[in-house]
Order: structure tokens, then C-alpha cells, then sequence
């Protein structure tokens, strides 16, 4: 893929369809892309009807909002082109991973993954059936899957998509969820990481 987008981050702009944002290193190396806004705009009654919208402007919501629609859910995706600068491959963390081992690595993963997400609402609370379900996906790549251990156990995660190349975009790897253990945080693991997918998905 040509570029790697994701959810979150720092950008500049106000909700427009494509604003300028930057990818941070530890190192201070900065390597800029660009942001969107897109969202679930659901009827009053929140029954049916829910629609996906792709960029999202201002006057994009006001016509939802005049129509009755309600805004649902707002992603904030960030992209950036791939390969990444030396620089900040070279400022991020340096970290091993390896790809997820279905029925090997259930348990632990979806451990860490209901530890790191406790607070949100669609990712926390996984089973083992959520997690097979998404590996039946035609998406799936257990080599997009990967795991860092540290101390004999999951330590962080980062597991892509590739998404082909459409008419309107052109191939793209894209960030599905991204998490350090809370024993782990605040020591570049999701940078390193990130760097990690990044090189692979190049």
C-alpha cells in the first residue's frame, strides 16, 4: 500500500475533508499526511436507517441534522504515505513482534485487549467469539497480526488491514486497533509499533 491510515492523533483543521496532521516521534521527527472526518448518522428513533458518511464537512452535517439525523459516531482518520522517513523510523522505539497464532494467542490477547480498552464502547468486552469472528473476515492476515512480548508476556498489539486499490483510492493499510498493555504504556510502544506495520505494509 501507498499510504497507512488510522484513528487519533493531533491535526489542525476544524472537521474539513482533509486537514493537515503529522506523525510524531519520540525523537521529534515529524512526517506530515492528512486527516478526514466521517461519521453514522442515525433517524431520531434509532431504528433503521443508518447511514455512513464519508468525508464529513460542515454543511454535510447541517443537511444530515435538517433531515433529522442524529450523529451517531465521529472517526477521525489519519493518513500518511508510506514508506516512512529514516528519521522517524529511527526515532520511534525498537521493538521485535510476531504474527498472531490463532488458538495460541486467544486468551492473552483478548486479556490485553479488554484491559487496554475497558473504557470503549465497541472494543472492550471482546469474547472468543468476537475474536473469531473477525479472523472469518475476508480481511484477515495473521501476518498483519502482531504481537510484542515483553517479560513473558503480551505486552502491545497492532493488527491491520490492507484495503485494495478502488477507482477513487488507491491501495491503503490501515490501523484497525492498536494498544499497550496498561502495564507497558508510556514507553513508545504504540509508536514502535506503529513503525513496525508501517515497514511491513509498505
Amino acid at each position: 500500500p501507498s499510504g497507512l491510515s488510522g484513528p487519533g492523533g493531533t491535526c489542525a483543521g476544524n472537521g474539513s475533508p482533509a486537514s493537515a496532521c503529522s506523525l510524531r516521534t519520540e525523537g521529534g521527527g515529524v512526517q506530515n499526511g492528512f486527516s478526514r472526518f466521517e461519521a453514522i448518522f442515525v433517524v431520531p428513533t434509532g431504528v433503521g436507517d443508518v447511514e455512513w458518511v464519508s468525508p464529513v464537512t460542515q454543511e454535510v452535517d447541517a443537511a444530515m441534522r435538517a433531515e433529522g439525523r442524529t450523529m451517531a459516531r465521529l472517526l477521525h482518520q489519519m493518513r500518511v504515505d508510506l514508506p516512512l522517513r529514516d528519521d522517524i523510523v529511527a526515532g520511534t522505539t525498537p521493538i521485535t513482534t510476531r504474527s498472531f497464532v490463532a488458538d495460541v494467542d486467544d486468551d492473552g490477547w483478548l486479556a490485553v485487549n479488554n484491559r487496554a480498552f475497558r473504557w470503549h464502547p465497541d472494543q472492550s468486552g471482546w469474547t472468543a467469539d468476537d475474536l473469531r469472528r473477525n479472523e472469518a473476515e475476508p480481511w484477515f492476515d495473521a501476518e498483519g497480526f502482531l504481537l510484542h512480548e515483553r517479560e513473558g508476556r503480551l505486552a502491545g498489539f497492532c493488527w491491520t488491514k490492507v484495503h485494495p486499490a478502488t477507482d477513487d483510492e488507491p491501495a491503503l493499510g490501515e490501523i484497525y486497533v492498536i494498544a499497550a498493555d496498561p502495564d507497558f504504556t508510556g514507553i513508545g510502544l504504540g509508536r514502535g509499533l506503529a513503525a513496525v506495520v508501517a515497514r511491513q505494509l509498505a
